[in-house]
């Protein structure tokens, strides 16, 4: 009798796990680029989020500077990406002792895709501040938010645009939503 009044009291304490069936829109990783921006990554794409130690990424010597390395995880070996640096922020630190990364499936974007090669790549991030559901209807141009944006840095926003979908808007500011597609296809 008392784990049918347990359930019954979970049921009406958390009815957001009982009723996944009515949560509509898409999940999203929030991590921050720059200094105060915080962007959006589809989860669908997104295998595993890490910190991991610098020690743990290899560099590869005459490549470009936002190639952070090969690392492996995952049985996995893959290319790191300095993300903040390859759409147009600062670099991030090389004496950072742990660097926050997003592993990512590449396959769906590659023109050869195999269905049973997964293929990964690392973006590294100043932080990874967690996991949001946005819908479909939430997302915007960038025209329709840039009148709750900074004026001062418009044009910046203007020249990101090629690595965005759209923007989501929120309380505080509106959040960006990074094309997985474009990022994947500038690293080539």
């Amino acid at each position: 009798m008392s784990s049918t009044s347990s359930f019954s009291k979970l049921q009406e304490l958390l009815p957001q796990l009982f009723q996944s069936s009515n949560i509509k829109g898409n999940l999203y990783l929030r991590c921050r680029l720059g200094v105060a921006d915080t962007f959006l990554i589809p989860m669908e794409y997104v295998r595993e989020s890490l910190l991991v130690e610098g020690n743990q990424i290899t560099p590869i010597p005459q490549m470009s500077s936002c190639v952070m390395g090969l690392m492996t995880s995952r049985e996995k070996v893959f290319c790191v990406l300095d993300l903040p640096q390859l759409v147009g922020f600062s670099a991030l630190p090389t004496y950072s002792r742990q660097h926050h990364l997003v592993v990512i499936s590449v396959s769906p974007f590659l023109p050869h895709y195999v269905d049973d090669q997964e293929i990964f790549l690392g973006l590294g991030v100043n932080e990874i501040e967690g996991i949001t559901r946005i819908g479909v209807e939430e997302v915007f141009s960038l025209e329709e938010v840039q009148n709750l944006l900074p004026q001062d840095k418009i044009n910046y926003w203007y020249n990101l645009s090629p690595y965005l979908e759209g923007w989501v808007k929120t309380n505080q500011k509106p959040l960006a939503l990074l094309s997985l597609n474009s990022i994947v296809r500038a690293s080539l």
